[in-house]
């Protein structure tokens, strides 16, 4: 098997194979071009810090990069995949005090809407350079919260939500005197 050389790269660019080639590119941030698969390039976008395996070839008195592999943690991402996100991500300790939980009146939302927010929410804040690959899993627990909690209304007892309390009596309150 053969050994590959191991970098680290920030990608600058993410350019598309051109028409009748197989590879892509990634430019770095230190201005140099790897070649990459289409399924290599799928995985990274600008902004993204990441590892590669690698080899170089030569032609011309210039050397060339062909990637052969990423590396997100020192890792393969289907190690990566395979690892599961309560040791991904290890929450910050907070010193709130903690709030009586409301009861909640769920509105089932649809899966596909659901991966769809988190996939926007997840791709985009991936894509401002802000973040790394590590932090996937924490974005995603983030979009996954603020889904389900927009998509559900608090209820207090006593409420209009609830059907033992009618709610004031509109009647005797719109026909009150008029003090003017």
């Amino acid at each position: 098997m053969e050994q590959f050389q191991k970098a680290t790269i920030t990608a600058q660019y993410v350019n598309p194979p051109k028409d009748g080639k197989p590879n892509g590119s990634i430019k770095d941030t230190n201005g140099r071009y790897w070649s990459a698969k289409p399924e290599y390039l799928s995985q990274v976008q600008p902004g993204m810090t990441f590892g590669v395996e690698y080899r170089t070839s030569e032609f011309n008195g210039k050397t060339y990069y062909f990637i052969e592999g990423l590396l997100f943690n020192g890792q393969t991402p289907a190690q990566t995949m395979q690892q599961p996100a309560q040791q991904a991500y290890v929450p910050p300790q907070t010193t709130v005090a903690p709030q009586p939980t409301p009861k909640l009146a769920v509105i089932p939302p649809s899966d596909k809407e659901e991966g769809m927010f988190i996939m926007g929410v997840v791709g985009r804040a991936m894509g401002s350079g802000k973040y790394e690959t590590k932090d996937i899993p924490a974005l995603t627990q983030a979009a996954v919260l603020a889904w389900r909690t927009r998509h559900a209304t608090p209820v207090q007892v006593g409420s209009y939500a609830d059907p033992q309390d009618p709610g004031p009596q509109l009647d005797q309150q719109l026909n009150d005197a008029i003090p003017f």
